[in-house]
């Protein structure tokens, strides 16, 4: 997987998903 994926809001679900779209090799931009 290879994509860009922008996340609005850093909380606890924020973060977590964050992390595991990054995980999975997403580029993840990350928003609080």
């Amino acid at each position: 997987m290879r994509d860009d994926i922008v996340i609005i809001g850093g909380g606890l679900a924020g973060s977590e998903a964050a992390w595991q779209a990054a995980n999975r090799g997403a580029k993840v931009t990350l928003y609080e």
